[in-house]
This record gives C-alpha cells, sequence and structure tokens, in this order.
C-alpha cells in the first residue's frame, strides 16, 4: 500500500487483492489466494449483511475515513524556519524538522519542489524508522513510511533529511521553497497510527549565492544564544533578528508544551537581549524558541538550554 501511494499508482484490479471477515484472520498469503481465506456462502436469492475489511490505497497510516471528503490536508501546515544558501550546480542535505514534540508512527508527504532549479538525490527518514520509499514525477516529491517502533521526537528534531543538488539554472536570485501539496494524504501519524492533528513541520529556504552554503548562512536568519548556558535560575538571551515583525519567543519543556512566553510584539530589525528569570521552573532541559512574522513568512530558530536550579 504504501508503494502505491509513493509512486501514485492505482491498485491493480483483479490478482490476489482480497476481503475477508471483520475478526476472523488469515492463516496463508499464498498467491492466488487459497481455501484458508474466509469465505461467505450465500444461497440464490437470498441476502446476507456482512462486515467486510479492506484497505484503501495511500491508507497505510490508518486514516482513511470515506465519509470526509476534504481536499487538502487540515492536519499538516509547513513553515519556513530561516534561509539558507547554495550555489549553481552544489550539492547540500535540507533537513525537514517537526515544531512541536511528537511521537511518529507513520509518515506520508507529497511535497512540491521547484524542479528546474534543484535535483532529488536521496531522502533519509529517522535511523531505523521502518522501510522508507520515495519517488519524484515532475516537481513532486513523494515519502512514506511507518514503523511497529514509533519514534519520539523532541521540538525542532530532524524528521527527514533531502540530499538535493541544485542545477544550472540556479542563477543569483533564485530560490527554493518547499510547499505541500493540496491532497488529503499528507499526514503524520503518531504511536498509535492515529492522525496528528495540528501537525507542523519546518524547512528553510534556499537562496542562491555565488559562494555556496560556505559563504554567509546567517544572512537572513534568526541568530540566537544564551549566556551562560547551562545556568542556575536565570540567564541572558541574546538574539538578532533579520527585519522588523511580530516575535513570539517561548521556553518549551521535553514535552514539547509552552511553559513561559517570554516576548508576544512586533520588533525592531537587529539585536535584542532578554533577560530570563526561571526560578519558576523546575531543574532540566528546555527549548527557547522564537518565531518571526513579516509579510506573510514565517521564520523559526531553537536552542536547547538547560536549567540547574
Amino acid at each position: 500500500i504504501q508503494h502505491y501511494f509513493v509512486n501514485d499508482t492505482p491498485f491493480a484490479k483483479g490478482g490476489s487483492w482480497t476481503f475477508w471477515n471483520a475478526g476472523e484472520t488469515i492463516s496463508s498469503q499464498t498467491t492466488p489466494p487459497d481455501a484458508s481465506y474466509p469465505v461467505i456462502n450465500l444461497a440464490v436469492g437470498s441476502n446476507k449483511t456482512a462486515d467486510i475489511v479492506g484497505l484503501c490505497t495511500g491508507d497505510f497510516n490508518c486514516s482513511f475515513n470515506p465519509t470526509l471528503t476534504k481536499s487538502i490536508s487540515s492536519t499538516l501546515n509547513l513553515v519556513y524556519g530561516g534561509t539558507v544558501q547554495a550555489g549553481i550546480s552544489e550539492e547540500f542535505e535540507l533537513p525537514v524538522r517537526v515544531v512541536n514534540a511528537s511521537n511518529i508512527g507513520a509518515i506520508s508527504l507529497i511535497l512540491n519542489f521547484p524542479a528546474d532549479l534543484v535535483e532529488i538525490k536521496d531522502v533519509d527518514i529517522i535511523n531505523g524508522f521502518g522501510q522508507p520509499d520515495w519517488n519524484v514525477q515532475g516537481n513532486e516529491l513523494r515519502i512514506g513510511s511507518y514503523s511497529m517502533d514509533p519514534v519520539s521526537l523532541a521540538a525542532f528534531d530532524n524528521l527527514i533529511t533531502l540530499h538535493l543538488k541544485t542545477t544550472a539554472a540556479f542563477l543569483n536570485g533564485a530560490s527554493i521553497r518547499l510547499s505541500l501539496a493540496s491532497n488529503p494524504l499528507n499526514e503524520l501519524a503518531d504511536d498509535h497510527y492515529e492522525v496528528i492533528g495540528n501537525a507542523v513541520l519546518s524547512v528553510n529556504v534556499v537562496e542562491s549565492t555565488s559562494t555556496g552554503l560556505a559563504g554567509n548562512p546567517d544572512r537572513d536568519q534568526i541568530l540566537i544564544r544564551n549566556f551562560p548556558n547551562p545556568f542556575a535560575g536565570q540567564t541572558t538571551f541574546a538574539y538578532s533578528l533579520p527585519v522588523e515583525g511580530m516575535v513570539i519567543f517561548e521556553i518549551r519543556n521535553m514535552l514539547g508544551n509552552t511553559v513561559k512566553t517570554l516576548e508576544n510584539e512586533i520588533q525592531e530589525k537587529g539585536s535584542h537581549l532578554l533577560k530570563f528569570d526561571a526560578a519558576s521552573l523546575a531543574p532540566g532541559i528546555y527549548t527557547a524558541i522564537i518565531r518571526l512574522s513579516c509579510n506573510s513568512k514565517e521564520m523559526l530558530r531553537s536552542i536547547k538550554i538547560v536549567n540547574n536550579r
């Protein structure tokens, strides 16, 4: 089923695809099916009501609901976390991160990308996570994977790493922005294979530069650090904004829950200092997340902080 989703092909009619009675098991997986598959006997002219179990194309995360008619995913969003740079015909890695801490049991993603500017060389999904599969058709990248051993990710951990190579058309002024295709199968499932509602992924925008990734990777990005770190009850954040915009600065625990909002206001471009009194927080590891919104563009940056109080 994952193969059919990733390659966007319909089920072959006939063959060994079989439906069976709910509650009954299949003791043989031979092709063609043998007599060990459950059978419903129906006398001529009679009716029978049966609870039939079957699987639906692309539904390897168990989320399909035939009563819903949504045209696009209503549970998954993609935001832009910042900007990195690459040169012409340059190979590089582009991580796709989860914004919130999540338990992941299945992934079904359909991403659009500018095929004239970049080539997909490979796709890595969380180490040891199931049997990942991916395929490119035109400007569409499909990624599918599920695992019997779900993984736990902290906020801003890598979910997927894309191995990319820019083309000769990636000239100065060009940019690469991945986007979610308008497809209801864009979903993440949790450790119980239930769809994760309001899941958010983050990816950087790639801009063209003559110097490549090693040139000036911090241009147009949020810069953030804190000192001291680890700290005992109090620390100071130093951060720099590439543009003026709405800033939301949050502290989240290891479960991804917001425990403190430090800023929620419009701030000017440039450097900022912020003292944080963490006396009310229990000792432990936290994530400081700063989100900058400007002209429908959103940037995200995060760092790990350790309170040793």
